[in-house]
């Protein structure tokens, strides 16, 4: 095909699916911009440097719309790898660990918009935990079993998880490991030590104390000063200045009148005491 028309075409279908209503009806668009990312003809062509530049800019923006949009790439990504194990397709078109780990960190909190209106779910890694292991008990071939692990060892897990979520997690790696879909150690080992990090952090969730409710920790943090909250004292009225100036003078006229008495008194004394002698 004429690099300017694939790359107007692949152009084109992203535009499409990042300004879709529903992207899921664009699922298989985005399965073909995936794959194309990842092939060798699309990597290795220079002419197609375009298309290539365009995949590389989409891919990242359309992950940080919304975390619904990483869970389609994760499931997208499962898609694509199911895809080329029942067409027996050569490996060597596709580096498939390098697309696994591409969709990893595209999936990962660090890249959902700060803005993404479901960003407070936490990130989509726990769905594709979920995805990844149910695709090892469904046993898959050692080739993609080594994929499928590698990807669990980089999997992030956070407090955004609820029980359940860990629970779910932690019978599949059970399952996983009792049915041992894979021959190798290393694999059988990430899937074990991924285990071990489910059950420290729902260990540690387990000890935390309940949260507050949300109603309660608003009041709070409307109450509380701010270091950037200057505290402005009021400042006095006029009146009330004019007054304690009238007051103030007051007091100096008693004291100057006091005085007065007491120096009075001091003379009368001493001429009493002149007339006695």
């Amino acid at each position: 095909m004429d690099p300017e028309i694939a790359f107007r075409a692949t152009e084109c279908l992203c535009k499409c699916c990042l300004h879709a209503s529903d992207v899921n009806e664009w699922r298989k668009a985005l399965l073909h911009l995936l794959l194309l990312s990842f092939s060798s003809e699309t990597k290795d062509n220079p002419q197609n440097g375009k298309q290539k530049a365009c995949l590389s800019r989409f891919m990242p923006i359309f992950a940080a719309i919304s975390r619904q949009n990483q869970i389609l790439l994760a499931e997208v990504m499962i898609d694509a790898l199911d895809n080329l194990k029942e067409r027996d397709m050569q490996l060597t078109a596709i580096n498939v660990t390098a697309l696994a780990s591409y969709i990893t960190n595209l999936t990962s909190l660090n890249i959902l918009g700060p803005n993404a209106p479901d960003r407070k779910k936490g990130s989509a890694h726990s769905h594709l935990a979920t995805l990844v292991l149910t695709a090892l008990k469904n046993n898959a071939d050692n080739y993609f079993a080594s994929v499928y692990c590698k990807i669990l060892s980089d999997l992030e897990l956070n407090e955004s998880m609820t029980i359940d979520d860990f629970n779910t997690l932690l019978f599949l790696c059970t399952d996983v490991c009792n049915e041992s879909t894979t021959e190798k150690a290393k694999d059988i080992k990430h899937i074990q030590q991924f285990m071990k990090r489910l059950t420290y952090l729902k260990e540690k969730m387990g000890s935390m104390p309940p949260a507050r409710p949300e109603s309660v920790a608003s009041s709070i943090e409307e109450l509380r000063l701010t270091p950037s909250t200057p505290i402005q004292r009021a400042k006095p009225s006029r009146m009330a200045s004019s007054k304690r100036r009238r007051i103030s003078r007051a007091a100096k006229a008693n004291h100057q009148f006091y005085n007065a008495d007491d120096t009075i008194a001091e003379e009368d004394d001493e001429e009493e005491g002149l007339l006695e002698q």
